[in-house]
């Protein structure tokens, strides 16, 4: 077994000295401890929080959780039907590990197709453990109702947890659309965003988080809205 401690201070530790930074078994582990003082030379220090957090502080004080970040490379998408479908994997928060203010937040970029029958109207929303919540719905008169139509909108779901009060997240859209066949004016581009303050995270327990679509009906064959990848972030305590 190798143990090298890289910072020490008086406390002690059940691997040594405790510190922010320690190499065991080939792995750097960052102790919990409290917020460091600001490191006196220009360097920046990494610590983990008292909540378990990794946490940066730099040489003039400002401190905070480090981002993690986690990629999928699969398909997912609504079809031609009326059926609401998650079209991002379904990410999973363990449980106990956001605390109040924590954000989870998923990036992607939806594929959109109309149908080449009618246009239909077009809901994105949250998925929880399950539960669909809708956050902003597309018009089908939108562009004048063109059919067989593509369009991107790269999006951010954004759950803040315990924003609006305990096991109730502030969860929040934004996602501008535009038609990827034209010069995007203010008749085929819009702005799918939106917000809902009603919905339950309950940190305590593992939870899973998507963005979904609905369809009004089916358009045609044509029509989808789909993802080929996606990304999700963990920012704050």
């Amino acid at each position: 077994m190798a143990i090298e401690l890289l910072s020490t201070n008086a406390a002690s530790h059940a691997y040594g000295a405790d510190g922010p930074l320690a190499l065991v078994f080939g792995y750097l582990w960052l102790l919990n401890q409290a917020t460091p003082v600001a490191p006196a030379e220009t360097i920046s220090q990494l610590f983990s929080s008292s909540l378990g957090t990794p946490s940066a502080i730099t040489q003039n004080g400002l401190s905070g959780g480090l981002t993690l970040v986690q990629a999928d490379i699969s398909t997912h998408a609504a079809g031609n039907t009326a059926t609401a479908a998650d079209i991002t994997k379904a990410w999973t928060v363990p449980a106990n590990d956001g605390q109040e203010g924590t954000a989870y937040t998923i990036k992607c970029r939806v594929a959109v197709n109309t149908g080449q029958t009618t246009a239909e109207t077009l809901t994105l929303g949250v998925d929880i453990n399950g539960t669909q919540t809708a956050i902003a719905t597309l018009g089908a008169a939108f562009n004048s109702g063109a059919l067989n139509t593509a369009y991107d909108i790269p999006v951010e779901l954004t759950v803040v947890v315990d924003a609006v009060g305990a096991n109730t997240p502030e969860i929040y859209l934004n996602g501008p659309l535009g038609d990827t066949g034209a010069n995007r004016l203010s008749t085929n581009s819009a702005n799918m965003s939106g917000h809902v303050n009603t919905a339950t995270f309950n940190k305590a327990n593992t939870n899973t988080i998507a963005l979904y679509a609905q369809w009004g009906g089916a358009g045609g064959s044509d029509q989808t809205a789909g993802t080929l990848s996606s990304r999700f972030y963990r920012e704050g305590p």
